[in-house]
């Protein structure tokens, strides 16, 4: 089987790579920042700015990445949603399984986490004052996750469609 790649393909695979990672890697980035400003570790803060410049040169270096600045933005927009429902839990409190109130940050990140994304393991649930809390959340995680695919979808479809063009 004789496999050969352009240039131009390992462009795009790289482009397509970056589309995807860069906006990931952004998010954590961000989330771990703002977590080290709240307990501040030199290293985070460090890793924090590392990344942010290097996710800036990719953006402001590559031709046709539009998409990856919106997803980037799409990134820290997941991020700061997650983390103010955090902040709504860590006030209302949440449920472990014992039925204990726990107003601690990573049980509320990691819950607010389960809950945007729809998975609800059932170790911890919200309090009473916090259902609707709870479910607009879970909305925004369905309407996130659908602005998040259709973009990328359109990514797809407009690359494929100019490499039709090429051939």
């Amino acid at each position: 089987m004789n496999f050969r790649l352009s240039e131009m393909d390992v462009r795009g695979v790289m482009r397509g790579m970056a589309t995807i990672f860069l906006p990931l890697a952004a998010g954590y980035y961000l989330v771990h920042l703002s977590y080290s400003i709240l307990s501040p570790r030199s290293d985070a803060i460090v890793d924090g700015v590392t990344m942010f410049a290097l996710a800036t040169l990719l953006v402001v270096t590559a031709r046709r990445m539009f998409l990856v600045v919106q997803l980037t933005a799409l990134g820290i927009l997941l991020c700061i949603a997650v983390w103010t429902y955090s902040d709504i839990y860590m006030k209302l409190g949440i449920l472990d399984v014992s039925s204990t109130v726990v107003h601690d940050r990573e049980s509320c990140l990691y819950f607010s986490i389960i809950t945007f994304t729809t998975l609800g393991y059932g170790d911890y649930r919200p309090t009473l004052d916090g259902r609707m809390v709870a479910a607009t959340e879970a909305l925004t995680g369905y309407v996130f996750f659908g602005v998040f695919i259709s973009m990328i979808s359109s990514y797809v479809a407009i690359n494929r469609q100019e490499y039709r063009r090429r051939k």
